[in-house]
């Protein structure tokens, strides 16, 4: 985790997280066949190929911008959602404790 100063006047609000709040991660949910060339290029541009697969980019305008293009094939969460939806994940599938039985 980063150390910021709270008297710095440019630090976003988000940077108690750290620097990796200004990440997005993007998933591409949908398959390329049968898309147009603007697509394809635009998610070749966000460095998605495979579906299911996951990229981590910088959260700016530009960014935002194509992910808007390409926005009904892919989703897009930041790293603290990300975060909290692994733990939450990683809870709902991690083993019970073994079950004792007393006679």
């Amino acid at each position: 985790s980063l150390l910021i100063d709270p008297h710095h006047t440019h630090a976003p609000p988000c940077c108690a997280y750290g620097s990796h709040c200004f990440m997005l991660y993007v998933t591409l949910r949908r398959g390329l066949a049968g898309k147009s060339k603007t697509y394809l290029a635009t998610l070749f541009a966000l460095g998605l190929r495979k579906p299911r697969q996951v990229v981590e980019v910088p959260n700016d305008a530009g960014i935002r911008g194509q992910i808007e293009k390409v926005k009904h094939l892919v989703s897009v969460e930041t790293a603290p959602a990300r975060e909290l939806r692994l733990t939450a994940l990683a809870l709902k599938l991690a083993l019970r404790p073994p079950l004792v039985i007393k006679h």
